[in-house]
């Protein structure tokens, strides 16, 4: 069968175009690609190089709730009381150095009456509470440094507290006789131990840090399971250095520990200007958390990068060993971890009169890691998202053992997701961890998954709430939990 010629005519037009003129095409075709990596490409790639530099760059600073500016904190409405109220107010914080603080409720006029007033020592978050009985209508608490830190206390000028937690309970007693039966606040507080690593093969005393090596840490296998920070000795010189240097834990995966192979499981960003916030006893003693469930029968290493700090020869951070039992082999790393408490952290357990009250809250920080019971998988703290996380697998999940030690009258909970995935996880308790019953949530579009419903576990002390993913997904994309809430009457 034979072409139209007007075909084969306009095929030998359309070669004889391109034989001509292949040097013009070749150029079109190379700027063509060239357009297309500079407008697509690149773009993609710099969005990812730019999170992934600003979520490796970003520092955990915390910002003191009073210091020599900011003498005083008001908790606005927490009160509504009238003559012979009777309330306690619960207060967690944590100060720099030993610190004296006072209490006062305040009411809608200006009018303010002493409630207590304490001591916070030095580098330890700690409790305190107070019963107290109102004289009037009041609607605020102030909490502030007393009047002894005065601008003309030079020590004062340092003194720095950070509140996470400040609650205020009405009590159902109506004399101080009553009120001086109640039973002390149970709190859930773990104990922290230490355990000094094996001294550094190449280290020395005072040893100039970012200037004569990048990296310094130490390899150990951890002698308990529930890791939380590093400790160490060290000094600035001037700044420290510009930029942030990074603490971090790596898991090995191999026995040689390469770290260019080792698995980061936490780190935490901090400058030497800011390293203040994080010491604990002693002058020149620090801790940097660092949250992780560790295997004792596995190696790993912790250690300070310098990678992002420029030094120069007045500017710089020097390592000094911290301890040990050979003075001659002193570490110059101690390694943190939390005995975990019968009562989850950070719960408190109050007498109010005719019941009892349990109330937790999850902190949304690294130590919400340590309050996970069990789990099916990995538990991490997501920095980026604010909650307690796992990666995406089906049937990963995270369980939260609630022991009340009082019979429950009433339970409820609530939580939200850490990400806006429609359905990805649900929510569930169990009495005996073997039947389980979801909890039900609201969700809008765009928004995350919202939990908030009683639990029906009347008569019992031990409950059990579970999250647990019900989607496979990207391993490099979390699901979790934050603003976990807890809270349930007892029976006296």
């Amino acid at each position: 069968m034979k072409m139209p010629m007007n075909i084969v005519s306009r095929g030998k037009q359309i070669k004889g175009f391109f034989s001509e003129n292949v040097r013009y095409i070749v150029v079109v075709l190379f700027f063509l690609v060239v357009s297309f990596y500079s407008l697509v490409i690149v773009p993609n790639d710099e969005k990812k190089t730019a999170k992934k530099t600003v979520d490796e760059q970003t520092e955990a600073v915390r910002f003191p709730d009073l210091d020599h500016v900011a003498t005083s904190k008001v908790y606005d409405d927490v009160l509504d009381s009238h003559v012979g109220d009777a309330y306690r107010v619960i207060i967690r914080a944590e100060a720099n150095d030993v610190t004296d603080v006072k209490l006062v409720s305040r009411a809608l006029d200006g009018r303010s009456m002493d409630v207590s007033s304490f001591t916070l020592p030095k580098g330890t978050p700690t409790y305190r509470e107070a019963v107290f009985f109102t004289d009037g209508e009041y609607r605020d608490i102030v909490v502030g440094l007393t009047e002894q830190g005065a601008a003309d206390n030079p020590q004062w000028n340092d003194t720095q507290v950070f509140i996470d937690r400040l609650s205020v309970t009405r009590l159902s007693v109506k004399t101080p006789a009553e009120a001086s039966r109640l039973q002390s606040t149970l709190f859930g507080i773990p104990q922290e131990t230490m355990q000094y690593l094996p001294a550094h093969q190449t280290g020395s005393e005072d040893d100039s840090f970012g200037k004569s090596k990048v990296n310094f840490g130490q390899f150990f296998q951890p002698t308990k399971e529930n890791f939380s920070g590093i400790r160490f000795r060290a000094g600035l010189a001037g700044t420290g250095g510009a930029g942030s240097y990074v603490a971090e834990i790596r898991e090995c995966t191999d026995v040689a520990c390469s770290l260019s192979t080792a698995k980061v499981l936490d780190k935490v960003a901090f400058t030497g200007d800011g390293l203040a916030q994080y010491k604990t006893a002693g002058s020149d003693v620090y801790e940097l958390p660092l949250s992780a469930l560790v295997d004792t029968g596995k190696l790993y290493y912790v250690g300070i990068s310098a990678a992002g700090v420029k030094v120069d020869n007045t500017n710089f951070l020097l390592f000094r060993k911290i301890g040990g039992e050979d003075a001659a082999k002193n570490s110059f790393f101690g390694a943190a971890y939390l005995k975990k408490a019968d009562i989850l952290p950070t719960a408190s357990i109050q007498d109010i009169g005719n019941t009892y009250r349990y109330e937790y809250r999850m902190m949304n920080d690294e130590s919400g890691v340590l309050d996970v019971y069990d789990s099916t998988g990995k538990v991490k703290f997501n920095k980026t998202l604010g909650g307690v996380a796992m990666s995406q697998n089906k049937d990963a999940s995270m369980a939260f053992r609630i022991n009340t030690i009082y019979p429950i009258v009433s339970m409820r909970v609530s939580a939200e997701g850490i990400d806006t995935k429609a359905g990805q996880f649900v929510m569930e308790y169990s009495l005996d961890e073997a039947q389980w019953t979801d909890l039900p949530y609201a969700q809008q579009d765009g928004g995350p998954q919202i939990f908030d419903a009683a639990i029906d576990a009347a008569g019992k002390s031990i409950v059990y709430v579970r999250a647990r993913s019900v989607k496979d997904g990207s391993k490099f994309n979390d699901w979790g939990i934050k603003n976990l809430r807890i809270t349930a009457e007892m029976r006296k």
